[in-house]
């Protein structure tokens, strides 16, 4: 038998199997896809299936755009009390929404997250236009889980609003902890934060929540000091997203490798890499002092010019160190003045063709980074 394709058909189809809604549903679709109205339709496929959640929400609708408000929020209610998942609850946030009933609006969205198995970005933003604040989602619509509290935080990481971030991170934080959940999902979120926080200047509160991880003994090294503010050291796997830790960008013609040396890190070039590169950079909360001092020890191989081109450089501070080739492991240091104010100072390493000769092909080897308040010792 052929497949019913017009209202007509459709109509016979059901006059042949009254006991079966699906015909009735298609020709609600079809009329809506023809322009037509479709509530009589739907009405009466609820009538021969009245628990089914599709055709209330569906139903729902096409009475609301009739006018018949009082009608669909009956369906919406009747569809949420036989099914308690996110369609019918979702569908009930926007009703509400639309008709201007704040309360019910927050009321039907937290039921909804309970409930929410994608990203509830939509769902923070209908809040929102509601007139919920970032404060009042966290306070009284989300609910207190990880995964809820979680989606927040990478929905102002995504929305670029950092004002709202330490706050969500550490409601998150404080319920993850609370559910067992594993440490990398609660670094990972919570540095998430953490990076967008200094993307947007704002050390403080990054800070702050870095802190916390490390009071939380999530941390795989000491979180760093007002005098050693360097983070990771020995260059471990660094965090993803990077926080405070170390970012070694992927470099074309640049290979990297970390653990060679013990604790330190090699980096070989083939002579293709780009005139400038960034090669291994941190950022650096420097409170409390004007002098700051890297100290290192590198060793350089197979480079047959006479310069490499590599350096490194703190910002907002005119010193910058050129690194002299070396055959051997040698000590080195570099001292910078930057004003005393607390803020964020990016530390990076760099190679730069050096004007007059070919991009380098040879290694650099670096291992026993400090980086201390005050001058070179």
């Amino acid at each position: 038998m052929n497949k019913a394709r017009t209202p007509e058909e459709m109509r016979a189809a059901s006059a042949i199997d009254p006991l079966n809604d699906l015909h009735l549903i298609r020709l609600a679709q079809k009329l809506e896809d023809d322009g037509q109205p479709s509530l009589e339709a739907w009405r009466q496929a609820i009538t021969v299936n009245p628990r089914r959640d599709l055709s209330l929400t569906q139903a729902a609708i096409a009475a609301e755009l009739s006018g018949s408000t009082p009608e669909a929020e009956h369906l919406l209610l009747q569809a949420e009390q036989y099914n308690h998942l996110w369609l019918p609850r979702w569908s009930l946030a926007n009703f509400y929404a639309r008709h201007n009933q704040a309360s019910q609006t927050f009321r039907w969205a937290r039921e909804a997250m309970l409930r929410s198995y994608a990203d509830p970005s939509a769902l923070f933003l209908l809040c929102r236009n509601s007139g919920a604040s970032n404060a009042d989602l966290l306070q009284s619509i989300i609910p207190p889980t990880p995964a809820a509290r979680g989606a927040f935080v990478y929905f102002l990481v995504r929305q670029k609003e950092p004002d709202s971030l330490e706050l969500a991170a550490a409601a998150y934080l404080k319920s993850a902890q609370i559910s067992g959940t594993r440490p990398i999902e609660k670094v990972e979120t919570v540095a998430a934060a953490i990076t967008a926080l200094i993307a947007a200047d704002q050390p403080d509160p990054a800070w702050r929540l870095w802190t916390l991880l490390d009071s939380a003994h999530l941390l795989p090294y000491a979180a760093g000091t007002a005098a050693q503010p360097l983070v990771n050291p020995d260059l471990r796997p660094p965090l993803r997203p990077p926080a405070f830790d170390w970012q070694i960008p992927a470099v074309a013609g640049v290979e990297t490798l970390r653990g060679v040396p013990d604790n330190g890190i090699k980096f070989t070039f083939s002579g293709t890499q780009p005139e400038f590169a960034e090669l291994l950079a941190q950022n650096l909360y420097l409170r409390a002092a004007n002098e700051w001092t890297l100290a290192f020890e590198y060793e350089t191989r197979g480079f047959s010019q006479p310069k490499a081109g590599l350096r490194w450089k703190l910002g907002g501070a005119d010193a910058v160190q050129d690194l002299v080739l070396t055959e051997d492991w040698q000590p080195a240091s570099i001292t910078w003045n930057v004003p005393p104010a607390s803020g964020l100072r990016r530390l990076s390493l760099e190679i730069v063709r050096v004007n007059g000769q070919p991009r380098v092909e040879g290694e650099l080897r670096l291992r026993a980074l400090q980086f201390r308040a005050g001058g070179a010792k």
